[in-house]
């Protein structure tokens, strides 16, 4: 399994006086749903990472439209990094690289789905960040 990295993506601003604009290109995806999230400042919801059975997250995109985001992420060799992402920058989440993110403002922030959101599908393992090192190694050795 390749270990794949994180990137942060920064946008270039073609807006006017008017106010920023930035281009999300999604070509070559079938987006079907755009959830956007209103989070006040301090959110900091459970840490987890997915699997990539829904292909939404395979990788995850998250584009932050107002505020602050700071993500801090494991990546299944056990390297860490914290990432800042800042209004009008975005963030690609490979699956299986634990993730927990913190609000720094009031922030609003969206990621486009590849497949239509279904509580069903258990993509999403929710755990500690020192719990994750057990579990992602389970899954890994359960692929090979």
């Amino acid at each position: 399994m390749a270990n794949q990295e994180v990137k942060v993506l920064k946008f270039d601003n073609i807006g006017d006086s008017k106010g920023p604009v930035i281009n999300l290109d999604f070509t070559g995806k079938n987006i079907v749903e755009i959830p956007v999230f209103y989070r006040e400042s301090g959110s900091n919801p459970e840490g987890h990472f997915h699997k990539g059975t829904d292909a939404s997250f395979d990788p995850q995109f998250v584009y932050v439209l107002k505020g602050k985001m700071e993500f801090s992420c494991i990546y299944p060799n056990g390297q860490t990094e914290v990432f800042i992402i800042e209004e009008l920058q975005g963030i690609i989440l490979p699956k299986l690289v634990y993730h927990r993110y913190k609000t720094l403002d009031y922030t609003i922030f969206c990621e486009p789905r590849l497949e239509k959101y279904d509580i069903n599908n258990n993509d999403k393992i929710i755990c500690s960040a020192e719990d994750y090192p057990k579990l992602i190694s389970e899954i890994i050795n359960n692929e090979e």
